[in-house]
């Protein structure tokens, strides 16, 4: 893009159309190099969806321009309109998009980086197959394990007329990627909460791994804080402050390395944490009486407190023997926008989460307190004495509270170790293969 041309564009507003679609916003601005430009209001043509605050396209994916009153600036016809802005198209422009990809290519064209999540199909895309539905398609199940498609990589560019889509679940948030206003903004707003979410994405997170993202969540906000971009002094500047402050509840889900991640690379230990998967490990045990050998993963601690529909979640998927190829991604920039939501997704819930367990666990207490209430409460008068007599002593009623399951070995004696069925709500549907699948409940 010549200078002449990004400053026509700014301050104007725009119809853009990459390889995977069209949006419309207004141009904030276009960057130094003029390989880049970023769109405020933006919203994806046809379906009105918003876009993030700050919506930012490589210029060497966009196929045209249209300016709000003008025809299509492309570079086929320059020439014969003065009034139209030349850009250079990409070789590739005239291919038809596929539904999967290699990762290669997606990395080559950038265009899976930008697209907009549709809620439809565009006339072209009818005869597609669809790669996310609910019945496997069979040339998912036939895909080589060595190849990294879009299924694979989490991607669900498409879905039906109709259906909700996992961003109508996510609240509003921010990226940030500089330590500047922004961020010292974040940081003020971060430190007035009592509890937070946190997470964070990477390759092999831990000690020896590559973090990528740290989530953190309020009740009606997330920021993503892009490590990679920020460097350990964007840890160590202001989250750590948070992170360490024992005033503020974090809550995660599964802070194992997590937490060996933030004292080994940036010497933060974390304090005040509530972990929502050691939650749902002791709801479960009151519920069968020991624990389950697997531990449960987000998407089905969601929906066995929420009921949330898997259309509703971020499956993350890794192949076998292949785990830090796949999750290479993350390092990606700009992160691929279904791995944006992905990210909100997985610290958006924590807050809401640990409530539902926190009640779960309470449980025996309301029963009990509704026992207490009841007690004397619907006595006839003449009854009430007794109980004053008896009150330092803990009343009939709360036997159906002290029966707790007993598992028995064959012997006769209790049972203490764990149990290995997996409930299979919560599951990803387009994965037919994970290592506690043989454990998998059926009724």
């Amino acid at each position: 893009m010549s200078c002449e041309i990004g400053q026509k564009i700014v301050g104007r507003r725009v119809v853009i159309e990459t390889q995977t679609g069209k949006v419309t916003g207004d141009v904030r601005n276009v960057d130094t190099s003029y390989s880049k430009l970023s769109l405020v209001n933006g919203v994806a043509v046809p379906t009105g969806v918003k876009l993030p605050e700050l919506y930012r396209i490589y210029v060497k994916d966009i196929v045209s321009i249209t300016l709000a009153d003008e025809e299509v600036l492309n570079s086929e016809n320059s020439a014969s309109n003065s009034s139209q802005l030349p850009l250079k198209s990409p070789p590739h422009q005239e291919k038809k998009t596929k539904p999967l990809l290699l990762l290669s290519q997606i990395e080559k064209k950038g265009s899976a980086v930008l697209s907009p999540q549709l809620t439809s199909f565009s006339n072209d895309r009818k005869n597609q197959p669809l790669v996310m539905q609910k019945v496997l398609p069979a040339h998912i199940k036939t895909l080589d394990n060595s190849i990294q498609t879009d299924i694979l990589t989490n991607k669900v560019p498409f879905t039906r007329d109709g259906d909700a889509s996992l961003s109508s679940t996510l609240p509003n948030y921010t990226i940030i990627e500089e330590i500047d206003g922004l961020y010292n903004s974040a940081i003020d707003r971060l430190e007035k909460e009592s509890v937070i979410g946190l997470s964070m994405e990477g390759i092999r997170i831990g000690r020896f791994g590559l973090v990528c993202w740290i989530g953190v969540a309020m009740s009606d906000h997330a920021f993503l804080f892009d490590v990679c971009s920020l460097g350990p002094t964007g840890v160590k500047l202001g989250l750590a402050k948070i992170l360490v402050n024992d005033k503020i509840v974090k809550v995660t889900h599964d802070c194992r390395f997590m937490s060996d991640a933030f004292i080994h690379q940036y010497g933060v230990k974390l304090n005040n944490v509530f972990d929502t998967q050691v939650g749902a490990l002791v709801v479960e045990k009151k519920k069968y009486g020991r624990f389950s050998k697997f531990v449960p993963g987000l998407p089905r601690c969601l929906s066995d407190f929420f009921s949330l529909p898997s259309n509703l979640m971020y499956h993350p998927r890794k192949r076998q023997g292949h785990d830090m190829e796949d999750e290479a991604i993350w390092k990606l920039r700009p992160l691929p926008q279904h791995l944006v939501e992905g990210a909100v997704f997985n610290v958006c819930w924590l807050k809401r989460l640990r409530l539902a367990i926190m009640e779960t666990l309470l449980t025996e207490v309301t029963l009990g307190t509704s026992l207490y209430l009841k007690e004397v409460g619907d006595l006839e008068a003449e009854s009430v004495s007794e109980k004053r007599v008896a009150a330092h002593l803990i009343p009939m009623s709360f036997k159906q509270l002290a029966s707790q399951p007993k598992i028995l070995s064959s012997n006769g004696d209790l049972h203490e170790d764990f149990h290995d069925s997996v409930p299979q709500n919560g599951c990803d549907p387009y994965v037919s293969f994970t290592r506690h699948i043989s454990h998998v409940r059926k009724h």
